[in-house]
């Protein structure tokens, strides 16, 4: 039978709450692929739409399917934003906490396997969200640029293209 003196109950405290957050970021991950799948998915039923739109040949009764689809897509990519805020925010946590309790010679096995995973693991949310971040700021300018200058309707519909061929161009980087 194991006694479980405080140090044994605070060993399993230890683990148990490593592996949660580990787990708390992996269902982040999760979650922001299947969003990045689903916006791929719209982006690519919504195609033929904006193409009909840039060539100025799309039916009057198709422009509401393509409105509410890019506005489809720009909230899950604001949700998938937010998402990577979190697991941001988590790793670097996760981070700091292995950086200020260095283990024990006895742990320095679990330590190197937590560094390792969020070493691994941070980078690409990093990468990721700097190039989210990137094109955001480029569309929200270019539309405060447009509406500064009073745009017209026509060039704010551009805009918005643009903004979806960009979504766009992203979910290929990301998936292949």
């Amino acid at each position: 039978e194991i006694v479980w003196d405080p140090y044994k109950r605070l060993e399993s405290l230890n683990t148990s709450q490593w592996d949660q957050e580990k787990v708390k970021v992996m269902a982040l991950q999760k979650e922001m692929t299947e969003l990045e799948d689903r916006q791929a998915r719209i982006y690519n039923q919504i195609s033929p739409l904006i193409e009909a739109q840039q060539n100025n040949v799309l039916k009057s009764e198709e422009e509401p399917t393509l409105n509410s689809a890019m506005r489809n897509i720009q909230s899950i990519h604001n949700h998938i934003n937010e998402l990577q805020k979190v697991s941001t925010s988590e790793l670097r946590d996760m981070h700091h906490k292995i950086m200020k309790y260095k283990p024990d010679e006895e742990d320095k096995e679990k330590y190197a396997e937590y560094k390792e995973y969020i070493d691994k693991t941070y980078p690409k949310f990093k990468e990721r969200y700097e190039r989210t971040t990137n094109d955001m700021k480029k569309i929200g300018m270019g539309r405060m640029e447009l509406e500064k200058r009073g745009g017209s309707r026509e060039e704010i519909e551009k805009l918005k293209l643009k903004e979806a061929e960009l979504f766009g161009e992203r979910e290929k980087q990301l998936m292949g």
